[in-house]
């Protein structure tokens, strides 16, 4: 009995020292590319951009963007970007616009698809999640977004909170 308590002791005690694996969004197997679609209204003519990163990564970068022409419309339309294989990004910034001269942009949804799942930020749960630069308003009787232009600079944009508990919800089967 006491040599088994002797190899158990020995057992514990070498376990302690080994690290455990510490599992991350990365670990996960990927086998559709993710989605971002921003449902919504713009005026003109503009070209939208979508920036993420990935851990361990904090900040956002040129190398890690995505650029879409939009045709603007009074009419709702997607705009749709889809991230390189394997990217499951812990944020997201997504500029609304370079045309000094866009009207109000009314965005309705944004939506993150994986596959057949998906989850869309709406309403509350979109204010909540997605916050503006200092160049952007919002005006919440119509849902809209307008760019404001400060010592010469315009750079509107939403980002996003932490969203890799959405992205966990969306990868496991």
């Amino acid at each position: 009995m006491k040599l088994k308590v002797f190899f158990l002791t020995i057992f514990f005690l070498s376990c302690k020292n080994q690290p455990l694996k510490q599992f991350t969004l990365q670990d996960l197997p990927v086998k559709y590319n993710i989605e971002i679609v921003i449902n919504g209204i713009v005026p003109k003519n503009d070209e939208f951009e979508l920036f993420y990163f990935e851990a361990p990564k904090t900040e956002f970068n040129q190398h890690d963007a995505i650029q879409k022409n939009v045709v603007g419309s009074k009419n709702p339309q997607s705009i749709k970007f889809m991230l390189p294989h394997k990217i499951i990004p812990d944020r997201i910034r997504i500029d609304l616009g370079k045309n000094t001269e866009q009207q109000s942009i009314k965005i309705d949804n944004i939506t993150i698809k994986y596959g057949q799942k998906k989850f869309i930020f709406e309403n509350e749960i979109l204010l909540q999640n997605f916050s503006t630069s200092k160049y952007l308003k919002y005006n919440a009787q119509d849902k809209s977004y307008s760019s404001i232009k400060i010592e010469g600079r315009l750079d509107p944009y939403l980002y996003s909170t932490n969203i890799s508990g959405v992205l966990n919800y969306l990868l496991e089967d």
